[in-house]
């Protein structure tokens, strides 16, 4: 252990001190917090900047100084606004924003026109895909691809009602591990679709199987144009060999029944269904709050039960099919 001895020193002697440790002496706080976000990029460390940037940037605006001015200007004029912590900081982020982010930004998206091979996106993919099956072969996750407009032994546009037309896009996607993992755990499946996740409205549905751990394990998903039996039925066929021996016992999705009538089809073995626990309570919620209303416009059982089963969306594909 080392004892120092008690040193004294006066005012100047303390004044050159706390200069000799800092490195930056005689240099005010605000300036150090400038120096410092030099280090800083905000579009990777801060979410709302990098969303503001990705709204830019997906719109189309090509200047990428006008999309900082942009930016700035918007924090700027609801700085009066900034209440809070997070709030004050995005602001003190932009300040720190420059050109040479936003052009790494666009770069990493894949927005830049120069370095684009292909600017149609219908074609991107195909030639991606196409790169896939070059280079992976049978290692390829692609197990089936129908482009928009192209027509197959699946489509019909014969019928006006037909659930897969030339017009729709479907991209099943499953690799010889996922298919591993659907063979081990065949018992229960677990399906999902979820909406809205690309500019062009298309799903993205899911089959999830459950391990001997209770562990959700995904071995397969797709990205359709619109969700129906045809579809669920299309994916299921299209998997791998292997994934088709399989007798699963219990299938679990939200309380539409166009995965069911797809999949019984593709797995006669399907006896049971399950509803999703979290649709459930979603709906459960959904019911209960339209018809709580105050004391003066109560409603009897049967005139609530009458009128939930009135709004419920009445689609063909939400009919339980009982032909396999």
């Amino acid at each position: 252990m080392i004892v120092l001895p008690n040193l004294r020193c006066n005012q100047s002697q303390k004044a050159s001190f706390r200069c000799a440790l800092c490195s930056t002496a005689h240099t005010s706080n605000h300036d150090v917090q400038m120096d410092m976000l030099n280090f800083i990029n905000p579009v990777r460390c801060c979410r709302p900047i990098r969303e503001m940037v990705d709204t830019k940037l997906y719109a189309g605006v090509s200047n990428n100084f006008q999309i900082r001015q942009d930016i700035q200007n918007e924090l700027m004029q609801n700085r009066s606004k900034h209440h809070s912590f997070f709030q004050l900081r995005n602001f003190n982020m932009t300040i720190a924003l420059s050109t040479n982010h936003i052009r790494n930004r666009r770069a990493s998206l894949n927005l830049d026109g120069d370095a684009l091979a292909l600017s149609n996106d219908a074609s991107a993919v195909e030639e991606l895909l196409k790169t896939w099956e070059r280079d992976l072969g049978e290692d390829s996750p692609i197990v089936y691809f129908k482009q928009v407009g192209e027509s197959n032994s699946n489509t019909d546009d014969t019928d006006p009602d037909s659930d897969f037309k030339s017009d729709d896009f479907l991209l099943v996607m499953q690799s010889r591990a996922q298919a591993e993992m659907m063979v081990e755990n065949a018992q229960i499946l677990c399906v999902d679709g979820t909406h809205g996740l690309t500019g062009y409205g298309y799903h993205l549905l899911s089959i999830v199987v459950v391990d001997r751990h209770g562990h959700g394990l995904v071995c397969a998903w797709a990205l359709a144009s619109r969700e129906n039996k045809c579809v669920w039925q299309l994916i299921g066929e299209s998997l791998r060999p292997p994934t088709k021996e399989i007798e699963p016992q219990v299938l679990m999705s939200d309380d539409k029944n166009s995965a069911w009538n797809g999949l019984t089809r593709v797995w006669p073995s399907l006896k049971h269904k399950l509803l999703c626990h979290w649709h459930l309570k979603r709906n459960v919620r959904k019911k209960c709050m339209a018809y709580d209303k105050p004391c003066g416009s109560k409603r009897t059982e049967g005139q609530t039960t009458r009128s939930a089963s009135q709004t419920t969306a009445k689609d063909p594909n939400d009919k339980v099919d009982m032909v396999r």
